[in-house]
């Protein structure tokens, strides 16, 4: 494994023109870049970050959604990269268990890190936190945070953060190991009192699903 890994080249800011209310900011999510021939990658992310109401199916609330914006870090500041139009959004978004995303795009002539997906959490193991906040929309964000309980895809943020509420914007955000390539979910939600936050872990069954 690479010592240097770093996979802020792969963390995206997702926006969306929600009931004709212009492009805003609604979450971030990590490309992972398929084979050439495939002709499309994937955005991991939270199907939460693009609904109205938790209790409402993402399939539902697609009338009003108008389109979505994929942008990508590059020099630092992030650039529009991919928009997804209304008429696509169907074949676009393929939802998965409680709450992952996957967002598929068209295939552009970026080049971005190849990572693995981990199949379980280790407790205790050092990982990593990559997105992006509403307070600081135009950087990314990363955090230390270690898995507290593998049965419930418990992770905790080790990092020293004052206010937890500025973490809101990180649903989406991809957790990895510690300076490895091995990403083990995504965050879907999040306790501001102690820092505590949910991961949809990749499973086996999803991992398969991805690379299908």
């Amino acid at each position: 494994m690479n010592s240097v890994f770093d996979i802020r080249r792969n963390c995206v800011r997702i926006k969306a023109d929600i009931k004709e209310k212009g492009m805003k900011f609604q979450g971030s999510g990590v490309l992972y870049q398929l084979s050439t021939d495939a002709g499309y990658d994937y955005v991991l992310t939270a199907q939460h970050i693009l609904k109205e109401a938790d209790n409402e199916k993402l399939n539902s609330q697609l009338e009003k959604i108008k389109a979505i914006e994929i942008d990508i870090s590059e020099g630092g500041a992030f650039i529009p990269y991919k928009t997804i139009a209304k008429e696509d959004l169907e074949s676009s978004l393929l939802t998965i268990g409680k709450d992952l995303l996957i967002i598929k795009v068209e295939k552009g002539d970026k080049e971005f890190v190849p990572f693995y997906l981990a199949d379980d959490l280790i407790e205790e193991k050092p990982m990593q936190l990559y997105g992006v906040s509403y307070e600081a929309q135009n950087d990314i964000t990363r955090l230390d945070c270690k898995c507290v309980d593998k049965d419930e895809e418990k992770v905790n943020v080790t990092s020293a953060v004052d206010n937890m509420d500025s973490l809101h914007g990180m649903s989406g955000g991809g957790v990895f190991a510690l300076n490895q390539p091995l990403m083990y979910g995504v965050l879907w939600k999040h306790a501001a009192t102690d820092g505590e936050f949910h991961n949809v872990k990749i499973s086996q069954a999803l991992e398969k699903q991805i690379k299908s």
